[in-house]
């Protein structure tokens, strides 16, 4: 105080507002000598006064610059001023006095510890800027040292270490361990403070590879102290804690127990921090015994408090609370409510975090219970504070919300709003998070007026921030989509549209997905004026933004867009179009693409849009000046819309006009354009496949575009070309080329090209396709390519390509070979398989399909939705097998277990068996015939693939 500073006048004559140099002359007179003058500054430095350095920093420029006398400005005198700014946090002021200092050359005594003083200071107070000012004052440090010849001005371990621990605070790990690393070079021995700085960055970092450097830098520790035989430089209780607090964070428990153990070893006691950071990592961990592990550790812990009688370490709340977390996390509820009878026996009071746990716990677990139980707890937490007094254990607002949220879960919206009525009872007042998790129960729920009831504590919430000015309670963005989604999804749409209003007029900005969720609801509902509604409401929140002069809530370009792309996903063109027409009446310019997005909704609207249309809305886009003919994405869609309407030639004519217009085609124009090629009927549809294909790398070469390098997935699409007409030659050539271009074939590559040849009428198809097979697996197994698998549909058209051609057993064989790589078989392979023996000369050809069918029936027993369920086809296969052999009773007898298996027969299927007679020669022929020709007539069977009338004729004839 002014009270208690030495020459309380001196101090009055060096105001900076005062510039009286004769009073301060005459003042300065009075000290006797230097020391003087230090002694008296000191004083002044250390005072409570505000401006007291300031005064200090007049006197030393008075000093330098206006006295003539006995007293000058040394060393020591700057150290003062220096110090004055630094104890009022005012780095700045601090460090332009030390460079006044450096600049009279009064570096002594040594200057390292003001320059200290003056890093602190920055790091303390102005965190933000302080790696900037450390930096600088460490070259500074290292420049003194340079032209001074003066080793003690250079940088120490203390430097080092603040500049560290300036970097560790704004969380730039990797740079303080570099710091580290050039202290180390200069030949400076780091010490256990610098280490744990660095460390302590490390831990709090959101580096992946975190822990592995605080390992690192610990063991590098323990290494330099055994080096330079001083266990000082070896890790402290405060580095063994950094380093659990960096395994805590990451929830790796086996690892922070670990580090636990070492300390222990190390020497060094525990403390409650200790083993709470090690059940912290546990409780944070994804292992199921989480809450053992802490209990364990927890009694570690007793059993040290025992050895060391330290009071420390005897289990709090807090220790108990963290065992309770983890059982919750977990969904143990039973075991959380026996931990708090745990508790209570050992003498450890719960507080109000141990109830909202346990509370929690029955909200996230799955039990009927849980609203009644949280419920009884309040209760319970209630009587609690009666009997003993304790007002910290009254239930907060987060007890009465979390039991809010029990019934919320469970869809008991009335019983939630009667706890936040108690609530209130108790004096409390209920903030945002308890009244939203009350509306939205109501919005759950299934409540004819849970729309109602949501929007009426909306407007609850509004009354008491007006009336209290609690902001605490304001609706904000959520509360308000809570009450509009709650209507629009009961399909009350209009009264959603009010709640968005109402949000507007109180100035709440929409997110886009609001207005989008408001469209959705509009398509979703309004069945016939959606767009209108739409348009509609746009034109309000045009109406609203003039009155009010809120731009936030005035329509722009992306919203039009945002609403545009919803109808022309959802509904048709048409309505995608007036939007884009509404849009123009209201005075917005559509962007190109708002006229793109109707143009592909027109492409991709089949019937219902057209090519035309489509081309009318590009010349729209020309006049108004938003495509001047360059637009690819102009192109790709008018491309897309003749390829989609199966006009072929005019989509390829589209792709010609875009070179001479100097348009570049992009890798969407080549794969629509060979979409369309590949899927159509046109005979020379894969030739000019090959013909683009050949166009995309020529453009790609030449043109130095190698984003249109024909892909893997163009690739493919040429091979589907060729693949469907069986062209095998073709196929063969262009999976050549893609692997030969640098493109690995995948599965998708290799199905076209085993389609390729089992569709073909080549007589070594099926060989190729058994190489192919091979090929795929021997790659797959070489080079591990998870994009080439082998699976069902490689191997049905393998089997396919050999059943073609009369080899039952190689397709079997093949069928055995594909349950062999654990690739399941499906009802179409079997089927494939038992036609084929079906259709063969072998003698025991039909036991074999028998045998096939009681397989199928053995893989997909006890197997849900199973697909290896015989077909209507599968069975006429069998049949047909009898049949062809004559072997008419088998064929009559595997029909009648057909039926008796609730197999509903086709009309196939009865004429089959009466082809089976017919072929037998039996006498009792034309009498099973005549019965089974009967039977079809009086048995209603809905058949789809057959015509009824036809193989009615067939029986008919049979008969």
């Amino acid at each position: 105080t002014r009270e208690t500073i030495y020459q309380p006048s001196m101090f009055e004559a060096f105001d900076p507002a005062k510039k009286d140099f004769r009073a301060r002359d005459k003042a300065l007179s009075n000290i006797g000598h230097e020391r003087g003058l230090t002694a008296t500054l000191n004083t002044w430095a250390k005072s409570d006064i505000p401006d007291a350095a300031d005064r200090c920093y007049e006197l030393l420029h008075f000093l330098k610059t206006e006295y003539i006398g006995h007293l000058s400005a040394n060393a020591f005198l700057y150290t003062v001023v220096c110090k004055a700014f630094v104890m009022r946090s005012q780095p700045a002021r601090a460090q332009a006095v030390l460079g006044e200092y450096l600049e009279d050359e009064l570096a002594d005594p040594p200057v390292a510890p003001l320059i200290h003083s003056v890093m602190n200071c920055w790091v303390k107070s102005r965190p933000s800027e302080a790696t900037k000012q450390c930096r600088r004052l460490l070259n500074q440090m290292k420049m003194l040292a340079a032209t001074t010849g003066k080793e003690e001005h250079g940088p120490t371990v203390v430097s080092y270490s603040i500049f560290i621990n300036a970097l560790a605070k704004q969380g730039r790990a990797r740079e303080a361990e570099e710091q580290l690393r050039v202290m180390m070079e200069e030949g400076i021995v780091p010490n256990v403070v610098t280490f744990s700085a660095v460390v302590n960055a490390w831990a709090k970092s959101n580096d992946p590879e975190a822990t592995v450097h605080c390992r690192h830098l610990v063991s590098e520790m323990q290494k330099l102290a055994k080096q330079e035989e001083d266990p000082s430089l070896g890790p402290n209780a405060v580095t063994y804690n950094t380093l659990l607090d960096a395994f805590s964070r990451r929830g790796q428990g086996v690892e922070a127990e670990e580090v636990l153990n070492e300390m222990i070893e190390a020497g060094f006691v525990p403390s409650q921090l200790s083993f709470g950071s090690v059940m912290a990592a546990w409780d944070k961990s994804k292992t199921a015994d989480a809450p053992e592990r802490c209990w364990q550790i927890m009694e570690q812990m007793v059993k040290m408090q025992k050895e060391t009688g330290s009071k420390d370490l005897v289990p709090n709340c807090k220790t108990y609370n963290m065992i309770l977390h983890s059982l919750a996390r977990r969904g143990r509820v039973q075991e959380v409510e026996e931990m708090l009878q745990e508790m209570l026996r050992a003498g450890t009071i719960p507080n109000v975090i141990t109830f909202n746990t346990v509370m929690h716990a029955w909200v996230m677990s799955g039990s009927k219970d849980a609203p009644q139980r949280c419920k009884q707890l309040l209760t319970e937490m209630e009587q609690l504070v009666e009997r003993t007094g304790r007002k910290d254990l009254t239930p907060d607002v987060t007890s009465y919300s979390t039991v809010v949220a029990a019934y919320t879960r469970r869809g008991m919206a009335a019983e939630a709003e009667s706890v936040l009525r108690k609530l209130e009872q108790r004096g409390m007042k209920p903030d945002l998070i308890s009244y939203s998790t009350v509306m939205n129960a109501w919005a759950k729920s299934d409540a004819d007026d849970g729309a109602e009831r949501c929007y009426k504590l909306l407007l609850e919430m509004k009354r008491k921030a007006a009336e209290n000015g609690r902001n605490n309670v304001r609706p904000d963005l959520i509360t308000y989509v809570i009450a509009m989604q709650a209507f629009a999804d009961r399909g009350n749409v209009r009264e959603a549209e009010k709640v968005f209003l109402e949000m507007l007029r109180d100035q709440i900005e929409p997110r886009m997905e609001n207005i989008m969720s408001l469209c959705r609801a509009y398509a979703r509902f309004e069945e016939t004026d959606a767009a209108v509604r739409c348009q509609l409401l746009l034109t309000q929140m045009k109406d609203l933004a003039d009155k009010t002069g809120n731009e936030k809530v005035r329509p722009s370009v992306i919203h039009y867009n945002s609403v545009i792309r919803t109808f022309a996903t959802a509904r048709t063109a048409q309505e995608a179009e007036s939007l884009l027409r509404h849009m123009i009446q209201q005075g917005l310019q559509p962007s190109g693409k708002t006229y793109r997005i109707v143009m592909n909704a027109n492409a991709k609207a089949g019937p219902h849009g057209s090519p035309e249309r489509c081309l009318q809305l590009w010349e729209e886009m020309r006049k108004a000046g938003l495509d001047d003919g360059q637009n690819v994405l102009t192109y790709n869609i008018m491309i897309h819309a003749y390829v989609n309407h199966g006009r072929q030639s005019e989509a390829e004519n589209l792709v010609r006009e875009m070179a001479k217009t100097d348009v570049a085609p992009d890798v969407v124009t080549f794969s629509t354009l060979l979409k369309g090629l590949a899927k159509s009927t046109v005979e020379n549809g894969p030739e000019k496949c090959r013909q683009f294909l050949s166009e995309m790398k020529q453009l790609a070469e030449e043109g130095n575009r190698p984003e249109i390098m024909p892909t893997l997935h163009t690739y493919n699409t040429v091979l589907g070309a060729f693949g469907k007409r069986g062209r095998t030659k073709e196929a063969k050539a262009i999976f050549e080329e893609m692997k030969s271009h640098g493109v690995q074939p995948d599965t998708i590559s290799y199905t076209w090209l085993l389609t390729a040849y089992c569709n073909s009428e080549n007589d070594d198809a099926h060989l190729t396709c058994k190489t192919l097979l091979a090929e795929m697996k021997e790659l797959a197994e070489e080079k591990n390519l998870k994009e080439l698998q082998l699976d069902s549909q490689v191997y049905r058209l393998a089997i396919e390509a050999v059943a073609r051609r009369g080899l039952p057993h190689e397709a079997e064989d093949l069928l055995k070979d594909m349950q062999d790589e654990g690739v399941e078989p499906t009802t179409s392979i079997f089927t494939t398989v038992i036609d084929s023996w079906a259709k063969s000369n072998e003698t025991d050809a039909m036991n074999h399909c028998l045998r096939l069918l009681e397989e199928m029936k053995r893989l997909s027993a006890g197997k849900s939705g199973s697909e290896l369920i015989p077909t209507s086809m599968t069975h006429n296969f069998v049949l047909d097998g009898f049949a062809n052999r004559g072997q008419a009773r088998e064929a009559e007898e595997y029909f009648t277990d057909m039926l008796a298996d609730g197999i509903a027969p086709d009309l196939r299927h009865f004429a089959v068996v009466m082809k089976a007679w017919e072929k037998s020669g039996d006498k009792e022929a034309s009498t099973r015939c005549k019965h089974l020709f009967l039977a079809a007539q009086k048995v209603r069977i809905e058949d789809d693939t057959y015509n009824r009338d036809s193989i009615m004729g067939y029986m008919q004839n049979l008969v």
